[in-house]
């Protein structure tokens, strides 16, 4: 069984969205590069406990975006050419899926427990032309987070096949070269 927990337009900035319990203290500050701490992955930064921070193709505009809950591992899509996948734990604290700054938020029914997240993209490697609205997705582009339970003990990469996608590895996952 599948329940969508959000599926529109999500305005973006700096090429990043979240997932966020709203505490805004200084020890849970999501901040990007520890987000991505050991992780293999440069995608879903999973290292702050609660909270997820993804990485996407276009720096500003907007993003088609569904999130879904399964009760059980979902199938791989194949017209999405870039997953990864994280352990989550989500915290009995409400959840949000939230726009850079917080300047949208949108509550999100993702029952307490431990979770596996899948992050997949459809073409992050498209971007706007010059005389694109960028109030509407990049042609062609989509993202999906599906989160089932269970626990993962590190993150992967499942598919990697464009080069920003790639790029993100490099710079914030364990791809990184000196």
């Amino acid at each position: 069984m599948t329940k969508q927990l959000f599926s529109g337009n999500l305005n973006i900035y700096y090429g990043q969205f979240y997932i966020d319990v709203l505490d805004f203290d200084d020890e849970s500050y999501l901040d990007m590069d520890s987000a991505f701490d050991d992780q293999q992955n440069g995608l879903c930064g999973a290292q702050h406990p609660g909270k997820l921070f993804f990485m996407v193709g276009p720096q500003d505009g907007t993003a088609r975006l569904r999130v879904e809950l399964h009760d059980s591992e979902p199938h791989l899509l194949e017209d999405y050419q870039d997953i990864v996948e994280c352990p989550f734990d989500a915290s009995a604290r409400e959840l949000h899926l939230c726009e850079w700054a917080f300047e949208a938020m949108h509550p999100l029914d993702l029952p307490s427990g431990e979770y596996v997240v899948r992050y997949s993209i459809k073409n992050i490697d498209h971007d706007y032309g010059e005389e694109c609205d960028w109030e509407q997705p990049v042609e062609g582009q989509e993202y999906l987070v599906q989160f089932w339970p269970g626990s993962a003990l590190d993150d992967k990469i499942v598919r990697n096949v464009s080069e920003l996608s790639h790029y993100w590895h490099q710079e914030l996952g364990a791809l990184q070269t000196c």
